[in-house]
């Protein structure tokens, strides 16, 4: 692989990383400061019904986190890109029921991240949708990089 190529898919793998990261420690903050979520951390998950809301955001912030963690560390080039097209399908699939069954907003995706930035109720909704997409993209175009200049075997 080309050393312009290599650093390219590289930074897509590190930009996905530390979006996980940075999202992974948001739901971090907002279990550690339950009291103030409480009325949304409470509450059912509308697609995993056997989970409370807290129980769910957990489970996501710790995928996030190793997954995160396993982008930077990993050695090898594709398996971490099939690990983030998978994270992302399967994350997209539950926001697709959660849309279908016509689920109550807020979503707790970004965690509290957005709150200091005061945006508008119809960017917070869109944003965790918008990066997702942009994980799903840039770790798309990091697998068609380094397959596209892997040596080819006649």
């Amino acid at each position: 692989m080309s050393a312009n190529k290599t650093k390219k898919a590289t930074g897509l793998r590190l930009s996905i990383s530390a979006i996980l990261l940075v999202t992974a420690l948001a739901k971090f903050y907002d279990l550690a400061e339950y009291n103030k979520f409480r009325g949304l951390l409470e509450l059912t998950d509308p697609v995993i019904t056997i989970l409370k809301m807290k129980q769910t955001v957990f489970i996501a912030a710790v995928a996030e986190i190793i997954l995160g963690a396993y982008l930077i560390i990993a050695k090898q080039k594709i398996k971490p890109l099939l690990a983030i097209i998978s994270f992302v399908t399967i994350i997209g699939i539950y926001r697709f029921i959660k849309l279908i069954i016509f689920a109550p907003e807020p979503c707790p995706c970004l965690g509290s991240l957005l709150k200091p930035l005061h945006l508008p109720k119809s960017i917070e909704d869109i944003l965790p949708i918008v990066i997702l997409i942009y994980i799903g993209t840039a770790s798309a175009m990091a697998l068609w990089i380094t397959k596209a200049s892997e040596p080819k075997l006649s």
